[in-house]
């Protein structure tokens, strides 16, 4: 039964490979219909393994086995199961996204080195005091891209899915 698990996470990883590369994502909308499948997917995938994890510690310590490192080993192993099952099928979105941030980061840094080079220039010519206040929108702006994160999860379905197995503990 383990291995037919097994197998069907590693069919459910290449699957959620294939399609999520052609996942549309953007920066600042996360949650359209493509997205949101592959969200629930791994929310899911990561719940039912949890559980089927949890019933088989759970026989663990029902069985004559002795409790020991074994039984901790497969526990750890199970937690680290989880994790993957949870994380590995947003791989492909956190690659888009990722690329996205990094273009539009090499954008923000460009129309800043412009704007530096200018300001630089119109003040020595000029001699008077230049206006930041375009310098300091590219700024915010490149400063609030920085800040958005490359990992589309909530922790809260890894969390309760950890619960389960540390309550079979």
């Amino acid at each position: 039964l383990t291995g037919c698990a097994f197998i069907s996470l590693i069919y459910l990883f290449r699957f959620s490979y294939k399609i999520g590369d052609s996942v549309n994502v953007e920066l600042f909308d996360r949650i359209n219909v493509s997205a949101r499948f592959i969200f629930e997917i791994s929310r899911r995938s990561s719940l039912i393994a949890a559980v089927y994890i949890s019933f088989c510690i759970t026989g663990i310590y029902f069985s004559t086995l002795p409790i020991g490192a074994y039984t901790i080993g497969y526990s750890i192993f199970s937690g680290a199961v989880i994790v993957i099952a949870y994380l590995l099928p947003m791989i492909p979105v956190r690659r888009s996204i990722s690329q996205k941030k990094n273009l539009l980061l090499d954008k923000f840094e460009q129309l800043l080195q412009q704007e530096f080079e200018y300001s630089i220039s119109n003040s020595t010519l000029n001699k008077s005091n230049y206006d930041i206040t375009k310098f300091k929108t590219l700024n915010e702006m490149h400063d609030k891209v920085t800040k958005i994160t490359t990992l589309p999860i909530g922790f809260k379905t890894l969390w309760n899915s950890l619960y389960i197995i540390l309550i079979t503990l």
